[in-house]
């Protein structure tokens, strides 16, 4: 399989999938579903993480523009709604009319589009905290 998913943090915060070689959207939504059992029965906001750096397309498939809402479609209550992506293409990024800041709102919550490890984790950290202070 394409992607393979594991937890990021030993708290459960945060669940990542990442790709390795080349991959489709049903392979993606696959992986999606499937991890989706890792947090059934988690009480704590878990975001997504997203990591194409891997991938050996040499352009994203076809639909990324909508497919790319889903990244952090709420399917088990334990997920934020909140995503983060590593390695979309930045050639690409121009075709998802991102807002200012490199995000995308969607029905669930958003997903932020980053250039390195070092921003996706103070993302991640910034809404661990912010989940702290509503507590």
């Amino acid at each position: 399989m394409p992607f393979h998913f594991e937890w990021r943090d030993e708290e459960k915060t945060v669940m990542q999938l990442i790709v390795q070689g080349d991959w489709n959207w049903r392979d993606y939504h696959h992986a999606a579903r499937a991890c989706t059992f890792s947090m059934l029965r988690l009480p704590q906001p878990v975001h997504m993480l997203i990591d194409l750096r891997g991938s050996t397309r040499a352009r994203m498939p076809s639909g990324a523009s909508t497919h790319v809402r889903s990244f952090g479609k709420i399917q088990t209550p334990a997920m934020s709604g909140k995503a983060v992506v590593l390695g979309f293409p930045e050639s690409e990024l121009d075709s998802l009319h991102l807002h200012d800041g490199n995000f995308i709102p969607t029905g669930d919550g958003e997903v932020h589009f980053v250039e390195d490890e070092a921003v996706a984790e103070a993302l991640f950290s910034q809404w661990r905290t912010a989940e702290k202070s509503q507590e």
